[in-house]
């Protein structure tokens, strides 16, 4: 028998919810009420309300006998610091590991298992590369990713960050991203390693084209505003900047109401400022 049992609670209004109105009805019939194990504690939880909303569950007894299994925590701590270290459980069904890495790493399958055990070089923070176990899953985990692990890095590699308003317009980017992507691994398949350009590169090469195209492409603006200058090089060479008539519209350089534009920029311009503005300055 405990000579002596310590209670801590809450102060009062720490919490406004329902748990707390239950603890409090278990609190009040604790002040009226003696107390000398763990079997009374039981007693007044259950007397604490009438229609049993309060139910006890011990977790074990003054003896030792345990009904809840507990962790040893302190054992998990040390675990936590041995690298190569795995735990796993398994239904039948299910299988369930958790290695320890730099980082503690879950995985869940229903088709391998740890088992058979290899070694690998394990990279400790702050030490030496050391021989550690490697469960059977993990490697075949690390041997056989590739394809959406792969993807997923070079799509955040150059994601475009070009911000709509329309619910479709991140799924736009997204399949205009995989497609160029795609577009460069084909690319490096099919070219010799000497020829071979970075996926930076390309992204540039296919910038620069759109950029570059003829009046033949229809360049159409999507949402308002103006549409953006082309690049000095595009603007200044002389080449295809032909008067087209169109609906009327603001000058770029005048602001004033016209109704001719050029083919090539596709934007307006004023019968006198279209020399103007494609003449270097």
């Amino acid at each position: 028998m405990h000579h002596e049992i310590t209670l801590n609670f809450l102060v009062t209004g720490h919490t406004k919810f329902a748990p707390d109105w239950c603890f409090g009805l278990f609190k009040h019939m604790f002040r009226r009420s003696s107390v000398s194990c763990l079997d009374d504690i039981a007693a007044v939880m259950r007397k604490s309300t009438v229609s049993t909303l309060n139910v006890p569950q011990l977790a074990g007894k003054e003896s030792g006998e345990r009904f809840v299994p507990c962790r040893n925590w302190r054992w998990f701590d040390h675990w936590t610091t041995w690298a190569g270290h795995f735990d796993s459980v398994s239904d039948g069904c299910v299988y369930v590991m958790q290695w320890n890495d730099n980082s503690v790493l879950m995985m869940a399958t229903n088709y391998l298992t740890h088992e058979p055990v290899p070694t690998a070089v394990h990279r400790v923070k702050g030490n030496s590369n050391i021989t550690v176990k490697q469960p059977f899953i993990v490697r075949q985990y690390n041997a056989s990713m590739g394809g959406v692990d792969l993807m997923d890095r070079l799509l955040s590699s150059y994601r475009p960050v070009i911000r709509g308003k329309k619910w479709w317009w991140p799924l736009f980017l997204n399949a205009l991203n995989v497609s160029i992507v795609a577009a460069w691994r084909i690319h490096c398949a099919v070219t010799d390693a000497a020829d071979r350009l970075d996926h930076l590169t390309v992204r540039r090469n296919l910038a620069i084209s759109l950029l570059k195209a003829g009046p033949g492409v229809e360049r159409r603006q999507v949402g308002g505003g103006h549409q953006v200058d082309l690049p000095p090089v595009d603007r200044y060479d002389g080449i295809d900047h032909n008067r087209i008539q169109c609906s009327q519209g603001r000058c770029r350089v005048c602001s004033k109401n016209t109704t001719v534009m050029c083919a090539k920029c596709n934007s307006d311009r004023g019968k006198t400022c279209f020399v103007d503005y494609h003449r270097m300055s």
